[in-house]
């Protein structure tokens, strides 16, 4: 009988344990930011950014360290108001399409790494990639982006691909979404070359207990504190019959 009480017990606070993720992606309130020295077109890449991931009251922050640009065209915007990614400008691009959003925009640089980080873990994360590469150079200016996981490209315009399989992206003003399936803290890639700003913005599935959730766990620890506390009842009877 004990077993049974204990087992019942376990087994409904192993599912209360078990969360969910929101069903969509949701995307980075990006809330501060530094950007690189040495001003437009230098690719420092020793920028910053910080911001937010909230779903169901569970916040995770989210950071960047990488080149941030500031100035005219595609330019760094934490006010939520940049509409680069969305089907008015960009019909069929993005998925999901974003009609108001933050961007971080940067220029590249040669060898740069650049790394957004995750506080806790979130899962099947997105990145929404705008103008990678530049098109209006004379010559053209094709860049690459290189990541240390591999990723789905979800859509795209015909100037972005992965030439080289699934952990490289180039592009000649190219733009789209890419997932990357799994648990993830960091996704990081290192770019190839100086161009006139790349735009992006990250989203990501967030787990987040469900209501029902805290009753099953509530519900388990109950039944092993009862065990407990009549297990001990039991033992100071056995003592006292001694």
């Amino acid at each position: 009988m004990r077993a049974t009480i204990v087992s019942l017990a376990v087994a409904i606070l192993v599912l209360g344990i078990v969360a969910h993720s929101s069903a969509v992606p949701l995307f980075t309130d990006w809330t501060a930011f530094t950007a690189s020295s040495g001003g437009s077109g230098s690719a420092a890449g020793d920028g910053t950014a910080t911001g937010t991931l909230t779903a169901g009251g569970n916040t995770t922050v989210v950071t960047y360290a990488g080149d941030v640009r500031v100035g005219s065209g595609v330019t760094t915007d934490i006010g939520g108001t940049s509409t680069f990614f969305s089907n008015v400008i960009s019909p069929g691009i993005f998925t999901p399409p974003l009609a108001m959003s933050d961007l971080i925009a940067n220029d590249g640089g040669v060898d740069n790494t650049h790394t957004i980080s995750f506080a806790q873990a979130v899962i099947n994360p997105v990145l929404h990639i705008l103008s990678l590469g530049d098109d209006t150079a004379m010559p053209p200016i094709t860049v690459d982006w290189t990541f240390t996981n591999p990723f789905t490209i979800l859509s795209s315009n015909a100037a972005l691909s992965n030439p080289s399989g699934n952990l490289l992206i180039r592009g000649t003003e190219g733009s789209g979404t890419l997932r990357f399936t799994g648990t993830f803290s960091q996704l990081s890639w290192v770019s190839n070359g100086v161009e006139r700003t790349t735009g992006f913005q990250v989203g990501a599935e967030i787990v987040t207990p469900e209501p029902g959730t805290w009753i099953l766990m509530g519900t388990g620890l109950a039944g092993l504190a009862f065990y407990g506390w009549r297990n001990r009842k039991q033992e100071g009877a056995a003592t006292t019959t001694t």
